[in-house]
C-alpha cells in the first residue's frame, strides 16, 4: 500500500506541476477577490459557477499555501493569463497549489480501496493511481470535483460501518460542494424504515448543505450565477418531443425508473452505494457531460474494471471515447495545458481540429454515444452481481 501510494504521489507531482487548465486558473483567480469583498466580490464575476463551499475551501487551501507561495502570485487575480503563465515562479506555484488536490485525491481512492475485499483492494488503488482519467481531471486538470467526491466517499465509508447518520452529514457537505451527491440523497432517506429515522437525517443532511449556503442566498448573482445558472441545467437538456409543446426529461425518467426499482429492493441499506453510482451513470450517459465529470464515475469504472477483467473492450472503448473527446475539444483541454513550458501552447489552436473540419462535432458526438454506451453497459453488469455488493467489503 504504501509503495503504491508513494508512486501515485510522485507521478501526480510531476504531472501537476508543469501542467495549468484554464478552469483552475479562473476559479483561482476569482477566489482571491475574496479577502477585498468576501462571497459578494466573488459572485460579482459571471464565472463563479461554484457553492459558496468550494470558494472557502479554495480560499482557507491558497492561505495555508501563502508561506510557499512567490510574491508575484498574489496579483494573479489582476494579470493576464499569458503574464501568469510565463512567471518565472509558476512552476512554484503550481506546485504548492494543487498539492492539497492531489492529497486529497489519494485519500479518496483509499478510502474506495478500502471498502473492496483484501485480495482486490490493493489492485484497485494501483489502478487508480495510475489511471489517466484521475491523472486528467484531478492532477493536471486540477478540478474543485476532488472536494464532493472524497466526502461522497467518506459518507459510503460511514454507510458501510452502519453510522448513517455520519454517511447523511457526509453526503450533505459533499452536495455543499457540488449539487450531484444529492442524487444519492433519495436512496439513503429510503433505506430507513422509520419515519423518524427519515426526518432526523434529512436534518442532518441539509445542516451542511444548507447551512454553508446561507451567507450567500441573500445575493442576487450567487442565484444567478451558481444555483439556477444553465450549467446546472444541462442534465436536463435531453428530451422527448410529445407535442403540444410538451417534452418528456430523459434524465427524470430514469432517475425515477432506478428510484422505483429500488423501493423493491430487500436490502436496501446495502444498495445504497451501487443506485448512487447508476444514478450518475444515467446523469453523464444522456447528457452533454463537461469532461471532468467523468471523475464522478471512476469508482465505477475501475471497480468494472478489476471485477469484470474479461470484458477488456468495453473498457478499451470507454477510455478512446473519453480521451477522444479531449482531444478533439479546443487546445484548452489538451496541448494548452502544457503551457507552463511552453507558454505560446496557451493560445495555439489544436491542430486536430484543422484537420478534421466541420466533421469534429461528427466526431465528438461519435465518442460521446459511444462512451454513454459502454457506462450504460458497465452499469447493467454491475448491477446484474446480485451476489456482490458495490464497495461493501465483501469477501471473495
Amino acid at each position: 500500500m504504501t509503495f503504491i501510494l508513494l508512486l501515485g504521489l510522485i507521478i501526480r507531482i510531476i504531472i501537476a506541476t508543469f501542467t495549468i487548465n484554464w478552469d483552475f486558473l479562473r476559479i483561482t483567480q476569482i477566489t482571491l477577490n475574496f479577502p477585498s469583498g468576501g462571497l459578494f466580490e466573488i459572485y460579482r464575476d459571471p464565472l463563479s459557477l461554484y457553492p459558496v463551499l468550494t470558494y472557502w475551501t479554495r480560499y482557507a487551501l491558497i492561505w495555508l499555501a501563502k508561506p510557499f507561495l512567490s510574491p508575484s502570485f498574489w496579483q494573479w487575480n489582476k494579470s493576464g493569463d499569458l503574464a501568469i503563465i510565463s512567471d518565472v515562479y509558476i512552476f512554484r506555484n503550481l506546485f504548492f497549489l494543487k498539492l492539497p488536490f492531489i492529497l486529497i485525491e489519494i485519500a479518496t481512492a483509499y478510502i474506495f480501496s478500502s471498502l473492496l475485499s483484501k485480495n482486490k483492494s490493493k489492485l484497485f488503488l494501483l489502478a487508480w493511481m495510475i489511471n489517466p482519467i484521475a491523472l486528467y481531471t484531478i492532477t493536471a486538470f486540477t478540478n474543485v470535483d476532488v472536494f464532493p467526491i472524497f466526502f461522497m466517499a467518506l459518507s459510503l465509508y460511514f454507510l458501510n460501518k452502519k453510522r448513517s447518520l455520519s454517511a447523511s452529514f457526509f453526503l450533505g457537505v459533499a452536495s455543499a460542494y457540488k449539487f450531484f451527491p444529492l442524487l444519492g440523497f433519495p436512496f439513503l432517506i429510503f433505506s430507513l424504515k422509520k419515519s423518524g429515522q427519515k426526518i432526523y437525517h434529512t436534518l442532518i443532511f441539509l445542516l451542511p448543505f444548507i447551512g454553508s449556503q446561507i451567507p450567500a442566498l441573500a445575493l442576487p448573482q450567487y442565484w444567478k450565477n451558481s444555483l439556477t445558472a444553465p450549467a446546472n441545467r444541462v442534465i436536463l437538456a435531453a428530451t422527448v418531443n410529445i407535442g403540444n409543446n410538451k417534452v418528456l426529461i430523459l434524465f427524470v425518467i430514469v432517475y425515477f425508473l432506478l428510484f422505483f426499482q429500488y423501493l423493491v429492493e430487500m436490502q436496501k441499506i446495502r444498495r445504497v452505494n451501487l443506485y448512487l453510482f447508476l444514478a450518475l451513470s444515467s446523469l453523464l450517459a444522456i447528457s452533454a457531460f463537461n469532461v471532468q465529470w467523468a471523475y464522478w464515475l471512476l469508482p465505477l469504472i475501475l471497480y468494472y474494471q478489476i471485477y469484470f477483467v474479461k470484458e477488456k473492450v468495453v473498457i478499451y472503448l470507454l477510455y478512446l471515447a473519453y480521451f477522444g473527446i479531449i482531444l478533439l475539444s479546443q487546445a484548452a483541454l489538451n496541448i494548452g495545458m502544457l503551457s507552463p513550458i511552453a507558454p505560446t501552447l496557451w493560445t495555439m489552436e489544436n491542430p486536430l481540429l484543422r484537420l478534421t473540419g466541420k466533421d469534429v462535432i461528427l466526431l465528438i458526438n461519435i465518442c460521446y454515444s459511444l462512451f454513454a454506451a459502454a457506462i450504460i453497459y458497465m452499469s447493467y453488469r454491475i448491477y446484474q452481481e446480485k451476489n456482490r455488493e458495490i464497495f461493501q467489503n465483501e469477501e471473495d
